[in-house]
C-alpha cells in the first residue's frame, strides 16, 4: 500500500498499521483512507489476527484530512470525502477485533477522530488533540461531533469543536479521552504490548463485549443489561467458554481458538 505499511507483531497475532505520509504529516488523503478500510479487512479476515494497532510515521499521528486535496474538491465530492472517512471510522469502530491507537505527536481532525473510533488510545506525554475545523469553516466530518460527546459529554464536546484549541495528552487522560499517558517514544511499545496481550484473550468473548458496551452506551440501562444477558447467553456453549471455565478450574492458562 502506498501510504499505509502493514505489519504483523506478537507472532502475527497483532496487525500493525502505520499511517505513512510523514512529508504530509500522516493527512488522511482518499487513498490513505481506502488502505485504511482495506487494511482492516484483511486484518478481519485473517485466522491469526486476533488485535489491530493504528499509529503514525515519525513524530506525528495525524494531522487530519489532507486540506490541499479537499480544497479543489467540489460540495459533491467533498461529500463522498466524508463518506469514506465515516466508513472507515465506523469499520474500526465495528470491527470484531481491538482496535488500539499509539498517538505521538498531534492528532488533530480527522487523526483525532481516527483515533476516537478506536476502542483504546494510549498517547505520548507530547501528544496534542484537537478539532480545529471550525477555524477552517467548516465541522468536524468523521464522526467528531457525534462520538466525541458520547465520550465527554455534550458540553465539553462543544468547547473542543467551538473554540478549536488542542488540549494536551494529560488534559485528555482527564476528560476520558485517552487510556494512559506514556513518556516520549513509548506509545506504539506500550500499544503493542496491550496489543499482544489482547491476543491471547478470548476472541468472541472480546467481540461480544466490544459490541455490547457500544451499543449500549446509546441506550437505556434496561436495554443495555437485556444486551448483556444476551451476549452471555450467545458465548455460553462456545469451546472458548467450555476452555476458559476449564482452564480456571485446572489452574493452567486458557488456550482460546476463537470457536
Amino acid at each position: 500500500m502506498e501510504n499505509l505499511k502493514v505489519s504483523r507483531e506478537a507472532g502475527g497475532r497483532v496487525a500493525l498499521l502505520t499511517l505513512s505520509r510523514p512529508e504530509q504529516l500522516n493527512a488522511l488523503s482518499s487513498g490513505l483512507l481506502r488502505d485504511l478500510e482495506q487494511a482492516i479487512s484483511e486484518a478481519e479476515e485473517s485466522p491469526e489476527v486476533r488485535a489491530v494497532v493504528v499509529t503514525g510515521e515519525g513524530r506525528v499521528f495525524c494531522a487530519g484530512a489532507d486540506i490541499a486535496e479537499l480544497r479543489v474538491k467540489s460540495r459533491s465530492e467533498a461529500a463522498a470525502y466524508v463518506k469514506l472517512a465515516q466508513g472507515v471510522c465506523n469499520r474500526i469502530e465495528a470491527s470484531r477485533l481491538p482496535v488500539l491507537a499509539a498517538v505521538g505527536g498531534i492528532a488533530f481532525g480527522g487523526g483525532f477522530e481516527l483515533a476516537l473510533s478506536c476502542d483504546l488510545i494510549l498517547a505520548e506525554e507530547r501528544s496534542r488533540f484537537g478539532l480545529p475545523e471550525v477555524k477552517l469553516g467548516l465541522i468536524p466530518g468523521a464522526g467528531g461531533t457525534q462520538r466525541l460527546p458520547r465520550l465527554v459529554g455534550r458540553n465539553r464536546a462543544k468547547e473542543l469543536v467551538y473554540l478549536g484549541e488542542p488540549i494536551p495528552a494529560d488534559k485528555a487522560l482527564e476528560l476520558g479521552v485517552v487510556n494512559r499517558v506514556v513518556p516520549e517514544g513509548e506509545a506504539l511499545s506500550v500499544a503493542l504490548e496491550w496489543a499482544a496481550e489482547l491476543s491471547e484473550r478470548a476472541p468472541l468473548a472480546l467481540d461480544v463485549a466490544k459490541r455490547v458496551i457500544n451499543q449500549g452506551v446509546q441506550a437505556d440501562l434496561g436495554t443495555g443489561l437485556e444486551l448483556e444477558a444476551q451476549g452471555i447467553a450467545l458465548l455460553f456453549g462456545t469451546e472458548d467458554q467450555v476452555e476458559g471455565l476449564s482452564a480456571f478450574l485446572e489452574k493452567r492458562a486458557a488456550r482460546f481458538t476463537g470457536k
